[in-house]
């Protein structure tokens, strides 16, 4: 018995401060986690390549609620009954998705674009919130300036258009949401297993305030953001929703890879919302 208790005496001590020594190590990891993602995240997030362009056709400028200028595209289409609002991925501006719209276009939709700040012509410093204001902007201007019915905008967000444009779906009474090799949360990309202070565009959770047609598109092979955060949102997503998993696809080559069954994704989303522009709003 008194062996016992001297193993005891010794063995608590020891674990008292083992387990201190363990929440300390903690709390100094997340100090520093903090840190980086409070003062070296953004420059990861939006790198924000030179300008592509100088002007482009039907270019136009948006005003911030914050007071910036932002550079951004209407293109409209005869006949086209239905508008895609894009947000693009963040290597990207407006001169190198050309290709991209050009191809959205010819699927029968008016094209509106727009660079965020700090992106191609757009005054600023691109940062999360200030993108949601950007994308604000973008959808004031469908609605207040060229009186588009709210239920004829399909939100689209590739890559870190995502962001915005969940943020944005999650508030409006859109025709749609389409979401091409996006994420769950920006940081949960590299370490999916680790709690983030400060993480950014939680779109996981703001999923279930979205009550639009869903379409989640994702590339099997994806190295940037894994395949299983789409299948995460698609998840997630209420009725009506569609995906499309493309075999062998990365992060820039889906729409390249899936031919035919990407535009049939789009327009099969387009014709969901059609039907859903006549239900009663929830």
């Amino acid at each position: 018995m008194k062996n016992f208790l001297s193993a005891r005496e010794k063995i608590l001590p020891f674990a008292r401060n083992l387990g201190l020594r363990i929440f300390r190590l903690a709390a100094l990891f997340y100090i520093c986690l903090f840190l980086f993602t409070l003062f070296a995240a953004n420059p990861l997030i939006f790198p924000s390549p030179p300008p592509t362009y100088t002007h482009l056709p039907g270019q136009i400028t948006l005003h911030t609620q914050d007071n910036l200028q932002l550079a951004a595209l209407w293109r409209p289409q005869s006949g086209a009954a239905q508008t895609i609002l894009y947000s693009h991925g963040n290597g990207e501006d407006l001169g190198l998705c050309q290709p991209r719209l050009d191809l959205l276009a010819g699927f029968g939709f008016n094209i509106f674009a727009y660079d965020y700040r700090g992106y191609g012509r757009s005054d600023g410093k691109p940062g999360e919130q200030g993108v949601y204001l950007d994308i604000q902007a973008a959808w004031n201007y469908l609605v207040n300036e060229l009186q588009l019915p709210p239920k004829t905008i399909l939100i689209y967000g590739r890559s870190l258009g995502s962001g915005p444009s969940t943020w944005l779906a999650s508030r409006q009474d859109c025709a749609g949401l389409i979401l091409e090799s996006a994420y769950t949360s920006t940081f949960k990309t590299t370490l999916p297993w680790l709690w983030f202070p400060n993480d950014k565009f939680p779109n996981l959770s703001r999923m279930k305030q979205i009550h639009c047609p869903v379409l989640v598109m994702h590339g099997s092979e994806d190295p940037i953001i894994p395949f299983s955060h789409g299948q995460r949102l698609f998840q997630a997503a209420a009725e009506p929703k569609l995906s499309l998993w493309v075999k062998g696809a990365g992060h820039n080559d889906l729409s390249d890879l899936a031919e035919k069954d990407y535009e049939k994704a789009i327009l099969d989303l387009a014709k969901a919302a059609k039907n859903n522009a006549h239900q009663p709003s929830k």
